[in-house]
């Protein structure tokens, strides 16, 4: 998470100091490019809350220490990749399992205050307030319309790309349209998000456009529904709900 991301040249400006801190893993097999930061966050989103969790279980100190860390670091990761959704449902967790499970008051409150202190960082962050975030897109000079603008187109494709997921789910209710196939090219075909998947002149017309590929659906529940329908999205509720029992 923290060698192996392909950290985002805008989101994260704001926090570029500390990218350019961090060592370069190529080693992956099969990701020597890196793994993109949204589903880095997906993946954290699961076992950020679960080492957490873990790092209060009464068992032996350094146990509990190695997990705080594990926990650490993968919420300095997703942070840093600012996925935001990810990031909130895991701040959210981590307030949860901080009123759920640390008996201590003091250790309570500390951890309370800290995540505070996240969410406020994190506020400063999608509001632009950082100097490393001032980086408009196109290289002009109004950063601030730049940045703006950047932000609402990225939330609105996010609502076509959900809108496509779920024709998807819904054309394919039983089946999805298989494992991990959401990218392919005959599914992208069928079901196209503007300006992914569309070839410049066809039927999205943007001068310098290069035709892509939309690697994923930027929702887990919507993911999980186009690769293996609404049984396996029934599924993969109840192992949410058994986690969070647990």
């Amino acid at each position: 998470a923290l060698g192996a991301t392909q950290w985002e040249s805008q989101k994260s400006d704001g926090l570029r100091f500390m990218i350019d801190l961090l060592p370069s893993v190529t080693f992956i097999p099969g990701a020597q490019g890196g793994f993109n930061p949204n589903e880095i966050a997906g993946a954290i989103a699961w076992l950020g809350p679960l080492a957490a969790g873990l790092a209060f279980y009464p068992w032996k100190r350094r146990a509990g220490n190695a997990a705080a860390c594990i926990a650490g670091g993968l919420l300095v990761a997703l942070l840093l990749g600012q996925s935001r959704f990810a990031i909130a449902g895991v701040l959210a967790s981590q307030v949860v399992i901080i009123l759920l499970v640390a008996s201590m008051p003091r250790l309570r409150w500390a951890l309370l205050a800290g995540v505070m202190g996240l969410i406020l960082l994190q506020a400063a962050l999608f509001l632009n307030v950082l100097p490393g975030a001032q980086t408009p897109a196109n290289g002009g000079d109004d950063t601030t319309a730049a940045v703006s603008a950047r932000d609402e187109g990225t939330f609105s494709q996010r609502l076509d790309i959900w809108r496509s997921g779920l024709h998807i789910i819904i054309d394919h209710p039983l089946t999805g349209a298989g494992m991990a196939l959401f990218r392919s090219r005959a599914v992208r075909d069928d079901y196209p998000v503007a300006p992914f998947d569309m070839a410049y002149g066809a039927r999205f017309s943007s001068p310098g456009y290069t035709r892509q590929i939309l690697p994923h659906a930027h929702n887990e529940f919507i993911q999980v529904g186009t690769d293996l329908g609404l049984p396996g999205l029934i599924i993969f509720i109840g192992v949410h709900i058994t986690c969070a029992w647990m």
